[in-house]
């Protein structure tokens, strides 16, 4: 879709991706929004690179690491959220805190299966 916006005009993409946007399943769209807001995506298109701007794709590498354990935080919690696995505060918190990138990621692996934040967390 990216590629194909490359070729049409910048106020009539806009309309595309908010058509698109529109159809998705909410926790689709949620884990999409989460991976867009994170800050430390690389925009492939030159649609994306025009629309938000190259400086910030090129910007990514300082504090990536602080960036991307974030990012995978919430994009833990997203999905965690969307699967209706209720993430109480206190785990929230634990969660968001975390900067072990390697723990974060296996939580990761492991929150399409699990049935419970103790299950993912224990």
């Amino acid at each position: 879709m990216l590629d194909a916006l490359d070729h049409i005009e910048l106020e009539q993409a806009q309309g595309y991706i908010d058509e698109v946007l529109a159809m998705l399943p909410t926790a689709a769209r949620q884990i999409l929004e989460a991976m867009m807001s994170t800050g430390t995506r690389e925009y492939k298109s030159r649609y994306a690179r025009h629309y938000y701007g190259q400086g910030k794709a090129e910007g990514k590498a300082e504090g990536i690491a602080e960036g991307e354990v974030r990012g995978e935080a919430k994009m833990l919690l997203l999905i965690l959220t969307a699967r209706g696995i209720e993430v109480p505060q206190d785990a929230r918190e634990l969660i968001l805190a975390c900067t072990d990138l390697e723990r974060i990621e296996a939580w990761g692996r492991r929150a399409g299966t699990v049935a419970s934040i103790d299950e993912l967390l224990g």
